[in-house]
């Protein structure tokens, strides 16, 4: 029987078919829950973590497939349903889907793997045994990683959306935002001369360059952020 292009989807996923995935991702529901769960579990339906399962080519492309369906809405907080028979299997373990999210499953994977490594080295015959699983650990941890980083940013439903649907709206938008960077009413940051940036061409210390906004700045550069945190509970001290 063939099957369903919701179906299909899923198995696209778990092969990691990115092309295919890219093909069928039109009037997709990325939160579709399917026999494995959702889309982001598709992916981590296999062994992918082991060198010796699934080479590097392939592990990318679920890497790949992944950030896909993450741009296309696709949660890693959202949960398998409890009815979900699927189990996967990691070293010697098997962990099951139902109840788990792609955020959480990746996080056990990292635990059972880092109670794994003392033992499987342990277990090395010689030294060259033992520098080969060391390499391959090492890549289980590193493509363990990758996911967890992937599967760490916030979850989409946490983000509002504005849709617009012509571009006079959004023209509107950016004319508006514009205007809110250039009000100095708004402006909650005043930017002025450091004595140590003092020279016959800088302004004398403490005069006032300019006023800004906190959340921009904080947006375009750690160091600001950092400095004006710090500044902010500095005056809450006070």
């Amino acid at each position: 029987m063939a099957l369903d292009p919701s179906q299909r989807m899923f198995e696209h996923l778990k092969n990691g078919d990115l092309e295919a995935v890219r093909r069928a991702a039109n009037g997709f529901d990325f939160r579709k829950v399917g026999e494995f769960g959702t889309p982001l579990m598709a992916i981590l339906a296999v062994d992918i973590w082991i060198p010796d399962e699934m080479d590097e080519v392939g592990f990318q492309l679920r890497v790949q497939a992944a950030e896909f369906c993450l741009a296309r809405g696709a949660d890693p907080l959202q949960h398998v349903p409890a009815n979900c028979p699927y189990m996967v299997t990691f070293g010697e373990r098997q962990l099951p889907f139902a109840c788990n999210s792609a955020r959480s499953l990746v996080s056990n994977f990292q635990s059972l793997w880092q109670s794994m490594v003392p033992h499987i080295l342990y277990g090395a015959e010689s030294e060259e045994d033992a520098q080969l699983l060391i390499q391959e650990m090492t890549t289980t941890g590193d493509r363990l990683r990758a996911f967890d980083q992937l599967f760490t940013i916030p979850s989409p439903a946490a983000k509002p959306r504005l849709p617009f649907t012509t571009q006079g709206q959004m023209a509107t938008f950016m004319q508006m935002w514009g205007e809110i960077l250039h009000d100095d009413l708004s402006a909650d940051v005043e930017i002025v001369a450091a004595e140590d940036a003092m020279d016959d061409l800088s302004p004398r210390a403490g005069q006032l360059l300019a006023r800004a906004h906190a959340f921009v700045l904080s947006k375009a550069s750690p160091l600001f952020a950092r400095q004006l945190q710090e500044q902010q509970m500095h005056l809450d001290c006070s």
